[in-house]
């Protein structure tokens, strides 16, 4: 019985169905005071979650979120997880989550059993803004995509059923790559944007370590108390969303209407709230931080730091703000990990405020997040140093990042295969591989992890090697990967294949590592192969 499944890399890519996915919101309500667990006693809970991967070429990228189901393994009725009361569904902006996961509901009481499928519903995507100056750079800027399907309907497949267990929280996370999703189709004289998602999922129990989802909003719907102190309260998300219980604790800082440090005292039923915490396995949020009433929050990255305050250029050349720092304000890094010292210049922060001090462009913060850093570039070189390796990647044609990746450190393609380093310095000595390092915020010359950015080919296939498993393909020999990904969508349906099941004359897009040019057993080795429409 496996608790524990990981449909990712490119591996819920959806096929010609251009809609979106997503994700959303929950229905059902959450506690009635400190020592309610959300349970029934044959229920667990799904906590669900939305990230996204880079598009850089566009500011914004709209979604409207219309439904989410999980559907029974036993071909069942669905089993809702959130229901839009909006006509075109919850609108979510995908690349204001490519940094930190979004917690979008907890839904509670969910029946246990066994579930085969999560149903997305979409209306529209809505590419906006472009980053770019070159005339055309961003031709489906502020077009709607084409969805093909009239409903709207896309079901994901992970490759085993998932359990859903009594008492248990299960996190269901969707990862959208849009830098492969959005695909401009020339026609003639005339073009047209599509979508095709290309979407990883990731599902687990909740357990140690817990999740860390970003900064949620809502209201105060309820006040938990013990012994007549305020040790909590119901969150209501809003749009649909739900209700997330929060807990607080010994540790947790709270904010006044003001932007001054109080205390439990001061939260009262009705109040808008700004959450940051911790998931745990009861799907309940223990609050790091709770700030009361109305803020300002923005984002961008540091480019002049001291002690007392920092400049922070705004996403999107949208300006600059100073930003000034207190004895009462409050940095994290990471989760919840509290940041002493001055800011590294470079590093992606988002800012909570009340408001400026009186000073134009001059903010007070409050609260201050800040992102490891996570360069990308050309990886030149890999070789062997006292307990790891040396990286040299060139982030741009002038500059060139030394890294040290220490021993056991995850390396990976992007999605949910490892790859083994000195297979990595064989397609690196022949040819760069692009990457992106994930920096220790502690010592920024040390890599966390490093992800491999995959290559994309589209092609026919002409022939099949079953010994080696290779097609012969209209764009060379592609080798198919231990344990890749394989699957046929058909009538909006997705069926995971074998090898042997590959049909001569079938059309297929793979996601993987494009050989070095004088490998002799293959020009293209692929975790990841979808045919079908």
């Amino acid at each position: 019985m496996q608790r524990k499944i990981k449909s990712t890399s490119m591996a819920l890519l959806l096929c010609l169905v251009y809609a979106a996915f997503v994700l959303l919101g929950c229905g059902s309500g959450g506690g009635s005071g400190g020592g309610d667990t959300g349970f029934s006693a044959d229920s667990g809970n799904v906590a669900l979650f939305l990230s996204d991967g880079p598009a850089d070429e566009y500011e914004h990228i709209w979604a409207g979120v219309k439904a989410v189901f999980l559907i029974p393994a036993d071909d069942g009725n669905p089993v809702p997880i959130f229901q839009s009361p909006y006509p075109d569904g919850k609108k979510v902006d995908l690349l204001d989550l490519k940094d930190q996961k979004l917690l979008l509901t907890v839904k509670k009481n969910v029946p246990a059993g066994f579930y085969s499928k999560i149903r997305l519903i979409i209306a529209y995507i809505h590419p906006e803004g472009c980053t770019d100056p070159e005339e055309g750079a961003c031709p489906c800027a502020d077009e709607y995509l084409e969805i093909k399907l009239p409903s709207g309907k896309i079901d994901l497949n992970p490759r085993e059923n998932f359990e859903i267990v009594p008492g248990e929280t299960l996190s269901i996370n969707l990862d959208m790559d849009m830098d492969k999703s959005i695909h401009f189709k020339p026609a003639g004289n005339s073009g047209k944007c599509i979508f095709r998602p290309v979407i990883f999922v990731d599902i687990e129990p909740v357990i140690i370590p817990e999740l860390c989802p970003r900064v949620l909003t809502g209201r105060i719907e309820e006040l938990f108390h013990d012994d007549g102190d305020v040790i909590g309260f119901e969150l209501d998300l809003r749009e649909g969303r739900g209700m997330l219980d929060v807990f607080l604790t010994s540790e947790t800082v709270i904010f006044d209407k003001q932007g001054f440090k109080g205390d439990s005292d001061d939260l009262e039923v009705d109040q808008i709230v700004h959450v940051r915490g911790r998931l745990n396995a009861k799907g309940n949020l223990v609050a790091s931080i709770v700030i009361i009433g109305d803020v300002i929050k923005f984002k961008g990255t540091v480019i002049e730091s001291m002690l007392e305050y920092f400049v922070l250029k705004l996403d999107n050349d949208a300006g600059t703000f100073t930003v000034d720092l207190t004895e009462d304000t409050i940095i994290f890094i990471g989760c919840d990990r509290l940041f002493e010292g001055i800011i590294p210049v470079g590093y992606t922060a988002r800012v909570i405020s009340k408001g400026d001090d009186g000073s134009q462009n001059t903010f007070r913060a409050i609260a201050v997040f800040l992102q490891q850093e996570k360069p990308k570039g050309l990886l030149t070189d890999i070789s062997g140093a006292a307990g790891g390796y040396d990286l040299t990647i060139q982030t741009d044609e002038a500059t060139t990042l030394n890294v040290f990746l220490p021993d056991g450190a995850l390396v990976k393609l992007k999605g949910d295969w490892e790859i083994d380093i000195d297979r990595l310095s064989d397609w690196v000595e022949c040819q760069g591989r692009e990457v992106e390092v994930v920096l220790d915020p502690t010592d920024p010359l040390t890599a966390e992890k490093l992800i491999v950015l995959p290559d994309e080919i589209s092609a026919t296939v002409n022939g099949k090697d079953y010994y080696n498993e290779i097609l012969y393909t209209t764009e060379g020999k592609i080798a198919i990967e231990e344990d890749a990904t394989m699957f046929r969508v058909k009538n909006d349906q997705r069926e995971w294949i074998e090898f042997e099941e590959i049909e001569i004359g079938e059309e297929f897009v793979a996601y993987g590592i494009e050989a070095c040019p004088l490998d002799s057993f293959a020009d293209f080795y692929a975790f990841v192969i979808q045919l079908g429409d």
